[in-house]
């Protein structure tokens, strides 16, 4: 993997929570926006900023599975200030609401949310690929 792209990857991983602007990440990384965009798309396969949000809805359900954090702190911790947006991208990943999601792996813990782990795990995959 490119390392520009690694590092900005790498910076996604570890700021969810903060506003990360295509701009802001091609500037870190010394490349204009378009040229950015154009390599990270090249390298992963996806644009940055869904790449980034595919990260933070991977780290939403990880928290809601793995913490006692209600839904508007999970959502907080992994760069949402919206609700509704949450929510709405929540359901367009996972097919179910976060609380929906919490409550079916409570209810059911073994049966699992197929689509929805095969995306987190396909993206930690590669990304550990890549390095």
């Amino acid at each position: 993997m490119d390392k520009r792209v690694k590092s900005v990857i790498d910076l996604m991983n570890a700021n969810l929570q903060q506003r990360l602007s295509v701009s802001y990440m091609a500037h870190l990384v010394n490349l204009s926006p378009t040229r950015f965009s154009h390599l990270f798309k090249e390298e992963t396969g996806v644009p940055p900023l869904r790449y980034l949000r595919t990260l933070r809805m991977c780290g939403a359900a990880h928290l809601l599975l793995s913490s006692y954090l209600t839904v508007k702190e999970v959502m907080i911790s992994v760069g949402f200030r919206d609700v509704s947006h949450f929510v709405r991208d929540f359901k367009r990943m996972y097919g179910v609401t976060p609380t929906e999601f919490r409550l079916r792996r409570l209810v059911a813990p073994d049966k699992r949310l197929v689509a929805s782990d095969k995306k987190c795990t396909a993206l930690a995959r590669d990304h550990a690929i890549r390095q």
